[in-house]
């Protein structure tokens, strides 16, 4: 157990930690020529002497645990140089939450090397992309939220585009429909005709080129160490690969490979994973680039088995393929700046309108009555996304425009493939990544390893039906990266997973941190809700702990957290420059300050 060390850069924060943790032995964990402290409680114990290197244990990830003494307090001189010599090493200087444990210590270890919040965000990002099979891949899309403190926030676009500019008209309208049980029933498409043109690589690769400090391979290293060597499976992917395997991880040899064992049984937590042709694929892409997908033989592997496959994405449809940094949609509320997603996804306008359409409440605590308002602003916000997606209005209106149009309604109101990774840094720069498959179409390519989205198939994010969107027409996405800012220059960057669940989970932590000024950790881990559509009717779906009594309409509940309600992870610099990083415990993620 390890207690915090001091974020803020002040000396005396330091000296005020350290006579606390007097009784303290510090373990310092070194990566090549970086060392960042931990301490660790020794029930009281003293450490009189000890050598300044007593172990150099190396970790799977690379790092050696080293030991110095602890602070001299009894003697004034001796403890002002101790302090001299390892206040630089005990600041704390970037905050992580990402959806494994392996890839917030990646981003932990970018960090240790003079990485900033990017840096330790696209870090993160490529792990979860090896460590979180099934809940997102480099076969997919995603969005870059980032918040430079002397500069406006932008988002970077790399969501997935409707392919087909070269396909055979045949292919048109072909996907396979099935339905798995994830939570309480879903449907949607799966298969060669469900993918579509992946954008998450392209979106990352942009963020680096932007804003990132480190080289552009140091930050890959550790997925394709963690390709190759292999991972445990995550609690996460397992839950996942139960609720899907028979409808859509039993497509393919490569899907299947990632859900079961060799000889046939299912995996289970724990299980050491690897997948060598990822490693490969990776190690493409560290050395030439997203150009090794969009315009390289990765690609061409990729678009040449889709389309003997009969699906639509050609090599094509990859070389056009362009990230685009757009302007944040920006929104006020209670002393807090927000900036989220803007059209043409719709994620980032249903959290304004949710946060909109609560006006002044909850006040002090979410009672039965604020929950049913609440329930009532997402049936509003959900039938408007869903109104959006049918005609592109969102698309014409400006972001001021819009946000009248969600005050008047204020007035008058009486996918679990996703992972999310959240940064920040000691400098102020805040980023937030949202990458996803979808549901993920059960096609894993031969011979790289890489798991492809099945977007074109996903039945809310497509009302006109399967293939009815132009070639080379972005896609809406429902995906809400955000950062907010207030008065005092508090900072919370954060986001979730949890397709249609998204907008409804921020929402609530939003409330909890602003309305209701929560800690962070607290925020997250509070029960949520969500409105969900089954024959034409809304229910509210619930967590123990929500009052539902209010509700004007039915319910159904789960009997604990559970990552159907999103998966937010969440980081955050205080206006006293305290850094906290929470990872939610319904995905099992991991955070770090480090």
């Amino acid at each position: 157990m390890y207690s915090r060390s001091p974020c803020s850069s002040s000396p005396t924060h330091v000296a005020q930690w350290l006579a606390q943790t007097a009784a303290h032995c510090i373990d310092l964990q070194l990566t090549p020529g970086v060392v960042i402290a931990r301490m660790r409680l020794q029930h009281g114990q003293v450490a009189e002497r000890l050598n300044a290197l007593v172990s150099k244990t190396s970790s799977p990830f690379g790092v050696t645990w080293v030991r110095i003494p602890p602070c001299p307090l009894d003697c004034p001189r001796r403890r002002r140089i101790w302090l001299r010599r390892y206040t630089d090493i005990l600041m704390s200087h970037l905050a992580i939450a990402a959806g494994t444990p392996f890839a917030a210590q990646a981003a932990a270890a970018i960090a240790d090397e003079g990485g900033n919040a990017v840096d330790a965000a696209i870090a993160a990002t490529f792990m979860t992309w090896v460590c979180e099979p099934g809940m997102t891949s480099l076969g997919g899309g995603g969005f870059c939220c980032v918040w430079p403190p002397d500069d406006s926030p932008l988002t970077i676009d790399g969501f997935v585009e409707m392919p087909g500019r070269s396909a055979d008209k045949r292919h048109f309208g072909q996907g396979d429909r099935v339905s798995m049980p994830y939570g309480g029933g879903i449907d949607t498409f799966i298969g060669p005709g469900s993918i579509a043109t992946p954008g998450a690589l392209a979106a990352i690769e942009l963020l680096w080129k932007r804003w990132g400090r480190l080289p552009w391979p140091r930050l890959i290293e550790p997925a394709i160490a963690a390709a190759r060597n292999g991972f445990p499976l995550p609690w996460q992917s397992k839950l996942y690969f139960t609720e899907s395997y028979d409808a859509v991880f039993s497509y393919t040899p490569g899907a299947r490979r990632l859900a079961l064992r060799d000889d046939g049984q299912p995996r289970a937590v724990g299980d050491m994973l690897q997948i060598p042709e990822l490693a490969d694929s990776l190690q493409y892409i560290a050395d030439d680039g997203a150009d090794a997908l969009y315009h390289g033989e990765l690609g061409r592997a990729i678009a040449d088995w889709v389309d003997q496959h009969d699906g639509l994405l050609g090599v094509d449809d990859l070389a056009e393929y362009a990230a685009v940094i757009r302007p944040c949609l920006m929104s006020e509320q209670r002393g807090w700046r927000m900036a989220t997603n803007p059209a043409p996804a719709v994620g980032g306008a249903v959290l304004v309108e949710l946060v909109s359409l609560l006006g002044e409440r909850p006040r002090d605590r979410w009672s039965a009555d604020d929950v049913a308002l609440f329930a009532r602003a997402m049936e509003r916000a959900f039938t408007d996304r869903n109104e959006w997606l049918r005609n592109g209005q969102l698309e014409r209106m400006s972001d001021d425009e819009f946000l009248d149009a969600v005050d008047g309604r204020r007035r008058g109101l009486a996918s679990p493939s996703t992972s999310h990774t959240s940064a920040i840094d000691a400098d102020g720069l805040a980023c937030a990544v949202t990458t996803s498959t979808g549901y993920s179409a059960g096609v894993v390519v031969p011979g790289t390893g890489v798991l492809l989205n099945n977007m074109l198939g996903e039945i809310e994010l497509n009302p006109a039906g399967l293939h009815a969107l132009e070639p080379g027409a972005r896609m809406r996405s429902n995906m809400a990266p955000s950062i907010l800012r207030s008065g005092a220059d508090d900072i919370v960057s954060l986001g979730s997973g949890g397709a249609d669940r998204i907008t409804s989970a921020l929402a609530q932590v939003w409330v909890n941190v602003v309305s209701l000024e929560m800690p962070l950790e607290q925020s997250i881990s509070h029960p949520r809700c969500h409105v969900e559509w089954r024959d034409g009717q809304p229910i509210l779906a619930h967590e123990p702990g929500v009052d539902t009594s209010a509700v004007p309409f039915a319910t159904r509940g789960f009997d604990d957290l559970h990552m159907y309600f999103g998966g937010v992870q969440a980081v955050q610099r205080t206006s006293q420059g305290e850094l906290i990083a929470v990872a939610d415990p319904r995905r099992r993620g991991g955070a770090i300050v480090t």
